[in-house]
């Protein structure tokens, strides 16, 4: 099943690689000509492997310089990651602290130290954190190379299954009337860890069942990747948007207006990566926390039933706060269950 993991992923990172080429013209700063040669360096290495022109086995070697490790978890490593899991949570949402992806490699580094397990983490985290970024540097490619942004058809299809209504606007209109913080408090808190839930989901699933965290990477990069083909194919713009535009009435900036803890962070490459406006087809806000939920499933049965809060939350959040429409919301599901129903496919294949 591993191995099996390691080809899905050698094929859509040589994808990813190609990709990237481009970056030097379309990112801006030094970032642009990094992912270039990053892209030009690793699609090379995949097309002279695949016509036997290079003989050396990247994987076999980092297989080798990794060795073998005792994955076993004595009590006392147990205690150990959960009590690190649960501080460095609270410290994150404590602090309004940002996490990225390239830093969450390091944060998961640090944790591996107390289950003796930090050479299976390096080999199974890097190439995913690798991929991920590689979604987030194209992701803000995408709206470069894409056509005109669609606006009126995502509020016709929220009309047609609301009767004429557009959820966005009624809830702004009716949850803001009532002055209550809790709505706003509720629906910042859930949309704007969706990426970070998704992280320390993939963590958890690492430590307590390997196998299965293969198959939720493998989803997660499935989707993220079949998003951003959409995203070129049918940029969308999202409430806020179609608001500045004229086609909604004017939205509230929840987000922007709400008094936050002054946010932390460490500085990285990830942050110089180009955000994508018209990304909201599908929503990938909705479809990490629904893989979530599925695998939470797939590992714990009904006990993982409470877990459906998170994409109902997430969905509340992005609707609310105007960030993406109920069909986007629908269409992230569709995309996260294919997602998982092909890599089972493929996985028991």
């Amino acid at each position: 099943m591993l191995r099996l993991a390691k080809d899905v992923e050698g094929k859509l990172a040589f994808i990813a690689y190609v990709l990237l080429i481009p970056s030097v013209f379309l990112v801006e700063g030094v970032s642009g000509p990094l992912l270039s040669i990053l892209g030009v360096i690793g699609s090379s290495y995949f097309i002279l492997k695949r016509f036997g022109l290079v003989k050396f086995d990247f994987s076999r070697s980092v297989d080798g310089l990794l060795g073998k490790e005792d994955e076993r978890l004595n009590r006392a490593s147990k205690i150990g990651i959960a009590l690190y899991i649960v501080c460095l949570l609270f410290l994150i949402l404590r602090s309004n602290m940002t996490i990225t992806p390239d830093q969450m490699l390091f944060i998961g580094l640090l944790g591996t130290f107390l289950l003796r397990r930090e050479k299976s983490f390096i080999w199974d985290w890097v190439p995913f954190i690798a991929l991920i970024v590689a979604y987030d540097a194209m992701r803000g490619i995408a709206d470069m190379l894409s056509g005109a942004a669609h606006y009126v058809e995502l509020i016709n299809a929220d009309k047609l299954l609301f009767f004429g209504v557009v959820p966005t606007v009624w809830l702004q209109d009716t949850l803001s009337a009532t002055g209550n913080p809790l709505y706003t408090n509720v629906a910042v808190f859930f949309y704007t860890t969706h990426f970070l839930s998704m992280m320390f989901f993939a963590y958890l699933l690492w430590v307590v069942n390997r196998g299965m965290f293969s198959r939720y990477k493998a989803a997660i990069i499935l989707v993220s990747y079949a998003g951003l083909i959409t995203f070129l194919l049918y940029p969308a713009a999202p409430p806020w948007l179609a608001a500045k535009h004229g086609f909604l009435p004017p939205l509230k900036d929840v987000i922007t207006d709400q008094t936050v803890i002054p946010s932390v962070y460490v500085e990285t490459i990830y942050f110089h990566l180009n955000a994508n406006d018209v990304a909201a087809i599908p929503s990938l806000h909705m479809a990490y926390p629904w893989i979530i939920f599925l695998y939470s499933l797939r590992t714990w049965g009904r006990k993982a039933l409470p877990v459906v809060i998170l994409p109902l939350g997430v969905a509340y959040g992005a609707v609310y706060l105007g960030h993406h429409y109920v069909i986007d919301l629908i269409i992230g599901v569709i995309y996260a269950t294919a997602s998982y129903l092909a890599v089972d496919k493929v996985m028991r294949e």
